[in-house]
């Protein structure tokens, strides 16, 4: 009956793996595990909490098998549940009322949420990395964090899962029940412990040969040092003061332009990193270089405008990342929401029309709220949170971006707010994708 029982969880993991997995690719990807956990479950996770488990249990940018996709939903399952009680803890600490908390406040929640395994280290580094250490900090910042609580035990779930498949293939080659078993132990022991034994004597035979050639090059150098003495005796003059002087200017001289030279190479190699991740306008690029030049002090001086620049850009994409981030939070059931309108408010109406503009959708095709309608209702590669998953500032001409503002010049985001907050959350996103083309 139990075999049953677990036959059956086996089937359902494997029928719910095939029925998303559409094209058949044998992998599930972050979005297609969003669109699960929203069916299966009442409550929402973000993208980077279901990356976060995907890795944890997969080490893989995607869900790899049915097997796997049980042990990843569990894991979401747990993130769910505890941030709950994380985002109530951050509102109490949040005493500005701004969505971010202080740097000793996010410190106090680690230490809330870890207990006695909160890593200083890890903290400390984690601080290092933002471009301003002591700004507020956000949620989404650190909430992949607070969810990976440590443990005593340094190996990872798909190490350990890995341990006992290992094992499990051990005792099927080996077949050594009871007592056999535990001389199959002794004698592993033992050629480990051989193992061991000829290591050091192999370490300490090399030891021995190096301490002979050591001092057969001892010896002749000393010989050879006799035969010149030998050979330059009253031949050659000891070197003046004035000479040795010299020397040593010159000495030190050459060190000092080997590391002005190494300096300028170190700077000239920051700056191109600083340049092409300003280039790529890749957050994660932006923060090696900047830190990289931080770590060279170089943003005091020579690079300090470049620097700046920099940050400035990380955290322009930084808010972009963040709005984008909101709109894939969205529940299904608020996109639901906005699709059953019949007649939606004209501001509703000009907010969807704005959000398709710069994804593409001319105003013509969007003219009818039917049509709207239509769009809400793909799913997939084609549904509206994938393709603002996708769609990158860069994406999007000046002149399609300030049609988009011109649109929205006659919304207020109060107003939109009282009527629909899947609107305004789409309002908040095009406004930030056109100050970010038209900057």
């Amino acid at each position: 009956m139990i075999g049953d029982h677990l036959n059956d969880a086996d089937d359902f993991y494997l029928n719910l793996f095939e029925l998303y997995d559409e094209e058949k690719t044998g992998e599930l990807t972050k979005y297609q595990l969003e669109e699960i956990f929203s069916t299966i479950k009442t409550g929402h996770l973000s993208l980077q909490q279901i990356s976060a488990s995907i890795d944890r249990i997969c080490a893989h940018l995607n869900c790899m098998s049915s097997t796997d996709l049980k042990d990843v939903l569990e894991d979401m399952e747990r993130r769910f549940l505890l941030m709950q009680e994380i985002e109530w803890e951050f509102k109490l600490l949040d005493l500005s009322k701004d969505g971010t908390v202080s740097v000793d406040n996010a410190r106090c929640l680690f230490e809330i949420v870890h207990g006695n395994m909160f890593d200083r280290g890890k903290w400390d580094e984690f601080l290092m990395k933002r471009p301003i250490p002591e700004a507020g900090i956000f949620l989404s910042e650190i909430e992949v964090q607070l969810c990976d609580i440590p443990t005593t035990t340094a190996t990872s779930y798909k190490l350990q899962r890995q341990k006992r498949k290992e094992a499990a293939m051990l005792d099927r080659t080996t077949h050594v029940p009871g007592k056999q078993q535990d001389n199959f132990e002794d004698e592993q022991q033992r050629s480990m412990t051989t193992s061991v034994i000829g290591t050091s004597i192999a370490g300490s035979k090399e030891a021995d040969a190096e301490k002979m050639a050591a001092g057969n090059t001892v010896d002749n150098g000393k010989k050879k040092t006799e035969k010149t003495r030998r050979k330059s005796s009253g031949k050659i003059k000891p070197p003046n003061s004035a000479a040795s002087s010299s020397s040593s200017s010159i000495s030190n001289e050459a060190k000092q332009i080997i590391e002005n030279a190494r300096d300028a190479s170190t700077l000239l190699q920051c700056s191109k990193a600083l340049d092409a991740a300003r280039k790529r306008r890749d957050i994660k690029d932006l923060e090696e270089a900047i830190n990289e030049a931080k770590k060279h002090g170089f943003d005091k001086n020579e690079l300090s405008a470049k620097v700046i620049d920099a940050c400035n850009l990380l955290e322009r994409l930084r808010r972009l990342e963040r709005l984008r981030n909101e709109v894939l939070d969205l529940k299904q059931s608020t996109i639901a929401e906005l699709r059953s309108y019949n007649s939606p408010h004209p501001a509703v109406h000009t907010v969807m029309t704005a959000t398709y503009l710069l994804l593409g959708i001319s105003e013509k095709e969007t003219k009818k709220w039917t049509n709207i309608q239509s769009l809400l209702g793909k799913t997939g590669r084609e549904g509206l949170k994938r393709r603002i998953g996708k769609t990158q500032d860069t994406d999007v001409d000046a002149k399609t971006a300030h049609r988009a503002r011109t649109l929205l010049s006659n919304v207020d985001l109060d107003i939109i707010r009282d009527i629909s907050a899947g609107a305004a959350t789409f309002y908040v996103w095009v406004h930030g994708m056109v100050a970010e083309t038209e900057e």
